[in-house]
């Protein structure tokens, strides 16, 4: 079995965002961004300890059917979740 220190920095850093209920959206809002940011809110939501999840969005926009299906999936949450926008937030994104 590996150690945390077997694996890459960038692994490394993903697991201590996943920690930290933190996740990234960057780049155009499409189906694989948008499935990657659905996928880690479902996976937040399996368990009912109380916490904050925290989405950091770049993004200059993209399609609007999937960001209609990203803002579906925050507004069902469990848990809170705090959206910051950094860099370039525009079009879909600012949805």
């Amino acid at each position: 079995m590996k150690k945390l220190e077997d694996f890459s920095a960038s692994d490394r850093i993903d697991v201590k965002l996943l920690d930290n209920h933190t996740h990234f959206l960057v780049g155009e809002i499409e189906e694989s961004n948008v499935n990657d940011c659905i996928k880690w809110l479902t996976y937040e939501n399996l368990d009912n300890k109380e916490k904050t999840l925290t989405l950091y969005i770049n993004s200059t926009g993209g399609d609007l059917y999937q960001a209609f299906a990203l803002i579906d999936v925050i507004q069902s949450s469990n848990h809170p979740v705090r959206v910051i926008g950094i860099g370039a937030v525009m079009s879909a994104a600012f949805l």
